[in-house]
């Protein structure tokens, strides 16, 4: 692993590849091409552009990303195919409902609906309770009709969460097509997480075709941005919300923050000037050798004068180009919460000696005080499914200060 030290190196290593660094907006022409600006894409927002995976299968002017805010759980983004129409509604309380569907006319029919809610529990479901869920959704959408016959469920890995669905065919449609109006198949089924759970039905004519394979990407590609809790105070001990299980708060005073470490996990602090690093990793942060599995928080501060660009464009550049040094695995995504504007990415990287790993980087930039919070979580790529439960916990709560 090559994360063991202040990536202090990294502010040199963007400020040599600046010159090329037009923008943080990425936009689609007219053409087709792709472009970075540093100004919003003509007819969007600023607090509008996000980008998500789309597992390198569709053409880049297929898609857009939708960003919604979810009352308890905040800011996501949702893949909707140019084909499609979207309709977002508050159910009331905490949940949010999104409805996607084929325009009118379309080639490609389809409906998917998805119901977000915050998760009471606050914990990850077992396999046992998620299968539960999941069957219990069955039987709402069905009635409880066996015509449906019975129901195999399926496993998918969501950006955020883990997603389980069923297939269910229409009997009335022993050809898989239905009329205009009407759908042969529909698949139900359930991402959970512990921030959040979100209910899914996918209406369609059949798995087989572009519909179905297109309904399917939006939930995998659902992500929830990382979670800051902005803090303004004037030091001393923070007021902190409760760790998960199996996790406690490491307090950052010289940054009013914190970061949730994984019990029997190992803490190495240092700084050079104003520049700070924090480790919690599972190994201890030794040289030369560092850890193998664990979480970089480097804080930059005063990037402007150090770099001549915006923290924000400073750190959607590095999230760009993977620290000069890693292959990307993900399209990179973007959000925007208060002050704090976040792009993220799953790269990987080649170690002949030590072995390959994945590492998932998160730089969040605050333009008001030009500082950049590095967020690296990494960890071999053989084990990486089981090991980013933990990291996808560390970064969903990151607590630091709005005045720093």
């Amino acid at each position: 692993m090559k994360h063991y030290s202040l990536l202090l190196a990294a502010a040199c290593l963007l400020i040599a590849g600046a010159s090329s660094a037009q923008s943080i907006y990425k936009c689609t022409n007219a053409d087709g091409t792709v472009s970075f600006q540093d100004r919003a894409c003509p007819g969007e927002t600023s607090s509008a552009t996000v980008e998500v995976d789309t597992q390198a299968r569709k053409a880049k002017s297929d898609y857009d990303g939708k960003v919604i805010n979810v009352p308890g759980v905040g800011e996501a983004a949702i893949l909707v195919f140019d084909y499609m129409e979207t309709v977002v509604r508050d159910d009331g309380g905490q949940a949010t409902t999104i409805g996607i569907r084929s325009k009118r006319g379309a080639r490609d029919k389809m409906s998917l609906m998805m119901t977000i809610m915050p998760n009471p529990r606050g914990e990850m479901p077992s396999r046992s309770d998620h299968e539960a869920a999941v069957a219990d959704i069955v039987l709402q959408q069905t009635g409880g009709r066996l015509g449906f016959g019975g129901f195999e469920l399926n496993e998918f890995m969501a950006k955020s969460g883990t997603g389980l669905f069923a297939v269910l065919a229409d009997p009335s449609y022993p050809k898989g097509v239905a009329p205009d109006g009407a759908y042969a198949t529909m698949t139900v089924g359930q991402i959970a997480d512990e921030r959040f759970v979100a209910a899914i039905t996918i209406l369609s004519d059949g798995t087989d075709n572009k519909g179905f394979t297109d309904a399917l990407s939006i939930a995998e590609t659902f992500v929830v941005a990382p979670g800051i809790v902005a803090t303004n105070h004037d030091g001393g001990d923070l007021s902190l919300p409760d760790a998960p299980a199996g996790f406690s708060w490491q307090q950052a005073h010289e940054i009013k923050g914190a970061f949730l470490r994984p019990d029997g996990w190992h803490v190495d602090t240092r700084h050079d000037g104003d520049d700070y690093a924090y480790f919690i990793s599972r190994e201890p942060n030794t040289k030369p050798e560092g850890f193998d599995t664990g979480l970089t928080v480097n804080v930059t501060t005063n990037v402007p004068q150090k770099t001549g660009m915006p923290a924000s464009l400073y750190a959607a550049e590095f999230i760009r180009t993977g620290a000069g040094e890693f292959e990307i695995l993900s399209e990179p995504f973007s959000s925007r919460r208060g002050p704090f504007e976040s792009h993220g990415a799953l790269f990987t990287a080649k170690d002949p000696e030590r072995g390959d790993f994945n590492a998932h980087m998160v730089a969040i930039a605050n333009d008001t005080t030009g500082t950049v919070y590095f967020c690296i979580f990494e960890g071999p790529t053989e084990n990486w499914e089981q090991t980013w439960r933990t990291g996808e916990i560390m970064l969903q709560k990151l607590v630091i200060d709005d005045s720093i």
